[in-house]
């Protein structure tokens, strides 16, 4: 569920967290730092899939389109500043949610939303700052700083978001920003169960849970990680990276 907030330039965004649904392509404990093999500055994502069924998503969607009616408003007051030429409404740019279709172009029965965040930056008064979303388990448990598990395709997650409206000459739209994650069902990315490679179970055989045990480690985040060269929060990050 989503609630409007007032932020301090006077701008209104939503922010609260998303249902459940299934994540693709999340990028959570590690920024990336390339798109097609070329360099860009780094930032971290995931896109939620979520049912169409669910009228929790269905809801979340709804609000989305309403809110909407805020990045219009900005287009409309972009046309009235323009002169000659450039007094032509932009376009609008509806990359970050909506109905989902598949790598072929097919209608699935999935809406999705794709949240994101700068890995780092600089406000308007010259500080750096740097950010990193905290990642819960099921029970409200940071993941590990040290060799997190990887959040692989169609892990069940639910997302907390900040989404402000958006405008410039090229378009105008929603922007979704990724504050947090939590992993309700992990698919661990890269780890294959031993029936996914064609192994049969053999009864009588070695269990690793007859072997020694050794301590787990204990190490673990205290949330996101989000500071200024001065070891200080930035007063406003999404201010700052309302433009992403």
């Amino acid at each position: 569920m989503l609630k409007e907030k007032k932020l301090k330039n006077g701008k209104i965004m939503l922010e609260g967290t998303t249902p459940k649904g299934k994540s693709l392509y999340a990028k959570v404990h590690e920024p990336q730092s390339k798109i097609g093999g070329q360099p860009v500055d780094p930032f971290y994502s995931i896109t939620l899939l979520m049912d169409k069924d669910d009228p929790a998503a269905q809801n979340f969607i709804q609000q989305l389109d309403n809110f909407m009616e805020q990045a219009e408003l900005l287009a409309n007051e972009f046309i009235s500043k323009a002169k000659g030429r450039q007094r032509q409404k932009p376009q609008l740019q509806n990359a970050n949610y909506g109905e989902y279709f598949d790598d072929e172009g097919n209608e699935t029965n999935y809406y999705f939303i794709k949240a994101k965040a700068k890995a780092s930056g600089v406000t308007q008064a010259g500080k750096k700052w740097n950010f990193k979303p905290s990642v819960f388990d099921a029970k409200g448990t940071p993941f590990p700083t040290k060799n997190p598990p990887l959040v692989g395709n169609d892990s069940i997650c639910r997302v907390a978001v900040g989404v402000t409206p958006y405008c410039q000459a090229i378009g105008y739209g929603l922007s979704i920003h990724l504050d947090a994650v939590q992993v309700i069902d992990l698919v661990e990315y890269n780890n294959r169960s031993a029936k996914g490679y064609g192994f049969e179970t053999e009864e009588d055989g070695y269990s690793v849970n007859n072997s020694a045990s050794f301590p787990e480690e204990t190490e673990e985040e205290d949330g996101a990680v989000f500071s200024d060269d001065h070891g200080e929060m930035p007063k406003s990050y999404r201010d700052e990276a309302a433009d992403f």
